[in-house]
């Protein structure tokens, strides 16, 4: 049986030195007991790790190269000791029940759980909770659980592998479709550890949404062999479902 240096690596992966990291760093120093803190950042400051010290103590620093945020996240898998890896981007914080949620499920040794999420916009009270299943149909959809939510045993990112950096925007659906094909035993607790707030890389507008759709047909045409023209109905008819969901669903 391996043994970690610790139970938890929470992985953040931030652009730059901002409130949003103190506001993310500030919301997990209840797990600090039992977890280290990888902050993969291009630039930093030594009188700005020093300040971001005086929120939680383990924290490990790592540069990126600037080759994309899954280059970023492999660099943080890479440099982590856990037994359990969670992602936390930069601009996402725990939850108020987050950080009790995370901690009972690695002390009953579970395996990978996927939790919800709640996206918002920010300046905006409306939060909209995600939790999708892994299943061929949803993923033939383009509907998949938020992967921030996503709390991996090491065991099965060893399985997996790493985030596959040719994809640019949706290598996280790449990675929730291997752990289909692997078949990762996923718990599933329909509880939101995560606010993310909204306007990132994959939600900037509708440049931003053609290229995510073009990127998940690619991604799709990889893993099965369906027409191209099936399989971007079936991702616009998902796009449809997620649309209305924000639009009817009341937190």
């Amino acid at each position: 049986m391996p043994k970690y240096l610790f139970n938890l690596s929470i992985i953040t992966v931030s652009q730059n030195y901002s409130d949003d990291l103190f506001k993310c760093l500030e919301s997990t120093k209840n797990l600090e007991n039992i977890s280290e803190h990888i902050i993969v950042i291009p630039e930093i400051s030594l009188s700005q790790k020093k300040s971001l010290f005086e929120i939680r103590k383990n924290i490990k620093f790592t540069t990126d190269k600037k080759k994309g945020v899954y280059n970023a996240i492999n660099i943080g898998i890479i440099k982590s000791s856990g037994k359990y890896i969670l992602l936390l981007h930069g601009d996402n914080i725990l939850t108020l029940d987050g950080s009790k949620l995370i901690h009972n499920q690695i002390l009953k040794d579970v395996s990978s759980t996927q939790f919800g999420c709640f996206f918002q916009q920010k300046n905006n009270i409306r939060k909209i909770f995600y939790n999708y299943r892994i299943s061929k149909l949803n993923l033939l959809m383009g509907l998949y659980p938020p992967h921030p939510g996503l709390l991996m045993k090491r065991e099965d990112i060893i399985q997996l592998g790493l985030y596959n950096e040719n994809y640019k925007i949706c290598s996280d659906f790449d990675y929730y479709l291997r752990i289909l094909s692997n078949k990762i035993i996923i718990s599933y607790l329909d509880k939101s550890i995560i606010i993310s707030y909204q306007g990132g890389i994959s939600t900037n507008g509708f440049i931003s949404i053609f290229n995510i759709i073009s990127e998940r047909i690619k991604i799709l045409n990889y893993h099965y062999s369906y027409n191209k023209i099936v399989i971007t109905i079936l991702i616009l008819l998902g796009y449809l479902i997620k649309i209305t969901n924000n639009i009817f669903y009341k937190d």
